[in-house]
C-alpha cells in the first residue's frame, strides 16, 4: 500500500469483488520484523480510487471492510463472539493484572521464549549470519 498503491488497489479490489470482505483477512511478519501498526495505519487510511472502483467494478473499502479485514473475520475463524460487532473497546492498561497466574504461564507472560518461531529466531541470530536483503520477483527488462 505504501510503495505501490495501484497494485495494491487492483489486488484489494479484486478480492474484494471476487472472495467478498468475508473471506480477506491481515496478516504480516511481524513475528520476524516487529510491530505491523505502520501497516495498520495504512490500511486504515487507504482507499481504492474511485477511477478504478468505476473502472473495473471494484466495491469501495468502507470502514466495516476494513474492520473485518483487520480482526473480526479472524475472530471469527477463532470462534471469537463480539458481544457488539461495534463495540471497540482499547485493551485495558491492567491487562496483564487481571489474568490468572495459570494464564500467564500457559501465555508465556514475561518470558515468550517456548514457540518454535522464538527459537527459530534465537538460533539465526546465534549463527550470526548477515542477512543479504536480496529482493526476487518480477523484473522489467528495457530492449
Amino acid at each position: 500500500m505504501v510503495t505501490f498503491p495501484t497494485i495494491a488497489a487492483h489486488i484489494l479490489g479484486q478480492l474484494l469483488k471476487f472472495m467478498g470482505e468475508d473471506r480477506v483477512v491481515f496478516g504480516s511478519d511481524s513475528v520476524w520484523y516487529g510491530s505491523p501498526q505502520w501497516q495498520i495505519e495504512a490500511l486504515w487510511r487507504f482507499q481504492i480510487p474511485e477511477a478504478l472502483r468505476e473502472k473495473y467494478g471494484y466495491p469501495e473499502l468502507s470502514e466495516a471492510a476494513k474492520r473485518k479485514i483487520l480482526g473480526l473475520t479472524s475472530a471469527k475463524l477463532y470462534g471469537i463472539k463480539a458481544v457488539k460487532p461495534d463495540a471497540y473497546r482499547p485493551v485495558p492498561k491492567d491487562y496483564e493484572s487481571r489474568m490468572s497466574q495459570e494464564l500467564k504461564t500457559l501465555l508465556e507472560v514475561g518470558q515468550l521464549r517456548g514457540d518454535n518461531m522464538s527459537k527459530m529466531k534465537e538460533t539465526y541470530l546465534a549463527l550470526a549470519i548477515e542477512p543479504d536483503h536480496t529482493r526476487y520477483g518480477w523484473m522489467r527488462v528495457r530492449a
